[in-house]
């Protein structure tokens, strides 16, 4: 791992040290495996009781200087004759300025359109309305990054939201999460989600090949998404799997209009778990979904390489019969 991130290895991205006690000598190692590194996105270092304040302001001090968008660092309090060795990084003043560098990173890295960037994890970051203010305007454009995770941080408000959802609007994101965000209205949080949506169909109406699987999994979507999202679909043949469990505002009437689609299509996958869609209406999604399956790999469809079926684990099993006579 220190001589990847030395190397400034391209393809070495996340670090994650959570379950190793780090010391003062395996801190020191780190930050000097770290300084000028550009291409690692999130670490996770755990603290152990041989670590020094000075050991760990060093390792600070050069995450500092990378292109990190994510670090955790993680550790307890311990004293030795009266003497605090290992710090609580999380609620001292360096934390937030480690925070403030994350986003500033985020921004550049975004505004850069960077292709390692497809995905930014900031949950429980005790983020707040400034932060996502100034990441917003670096997405305009953006192209790579497909999801945004800003769960469980109680300082974003109505205005952060109201900022991203216009960024999004220009972007290619296809989600973005902010459940535990509870400042945030409901009238916010869907306008977000509709733009979400919106960009979704785009890229399936467009054919985008990146665009294999949609998952809408708890994200209180409704049955006008669904409609949205059955209307794009028609001819496609990108999407395999459409994932809408645990939305129980999805009912019959939105997921009528996505069986109308499903022969017009090449989705072998739609997961309906914990929604209000009744059992028949399921169990012909299901049917449908294996007829297109046993079709694809009867024609040895280059674009199907994984049947995965587990998304489906609570619902009655699928009729095989189909598929076993093309298999």
């Amino acid at each position: 791992d220190l001589g990847r991130c030395k190397a400034n290895d391209p393809s070495f991205t996340c670090l994650d040290w959570s379950d190793v006690r780090l010391d003062a000598g395996d801190a020191k190692l780190l930050a000097t495996a770290l300084l000028d590194n550009t291409r690692l996105l999130t670490l996770t270092v755990r603290y152990g009781v041989y670590m020094t304040n000075r050991a760990a302001e060093q390792l600070e001090s050069a995450l500092m200087r990378t292109r990190v968008v994510r670090a955790t660092v993680l550790g307890r309090s311990y004293s030795h004759n009266g003497r605090r060795v290992v710090r609580d990084f999380n609620p001292n003043s360096n934390a937030v300025r480690l925070r403030s560098h994350c986003v500033a990173n985020a921004a550049w890295r975004a505004n850069a359109n960077d292709h390692a960037l497809d995905e930014i994890d900031w949950s429980n970051m005790s983020l707040e309305d400034d932060d996502i203010c100034m990441l917003a305007p670096s997405l305009r454009g953006n192209t790579e990054l497909q999801r945004i995770c800003l769960s469980n941080n109680r300082g974003i408000s109505d205005r952060a939201v109201a900022n991203l959802a216009s960024a999004v609007e220009t972007c290619a994101c296809l989600r973005v999460e902010i459940d535990g965000c509870h400042h945030v209205s409901r009238a916010a949080a869907t306008a977000l989600r509709r733009v979400c949506v919106s960009n979704t169909c785009n890229r399936v109406k467009a054919g985008d090949s990146r665009l294999a699987e949609i998952d809408w999994s708890n994200t209180e979507a409704d049955d006008d998404d669904v409609a949205m999202l059955a209307t794009a679909l028609d001819g496609s043949s990108n999407v395999n799997s459409i994932i809408l469990a645990h939305n129980r505002s999805i009912s019959d009437a939105g997921v009528n209009a996505l069986q109308s689609m499903l022969q017009h299509c090449n989705v072998v996958v739609v997961a309906l778990d914990v929604t209000s869609v009744g059992e028949d209406l399921k169990t012909e999604i299901r049917r449908m979904c294996v007829n297109n399956a046993a079709r694809r790999i009867a024609a040895n469809d280059r674009g199907l390489v994984e049947l995965d079926w587990r998304v489906m684990r609570r619902e009655s099993p699928p009729n095989t019969q189909a598929l076993n006579r093309c298999a």
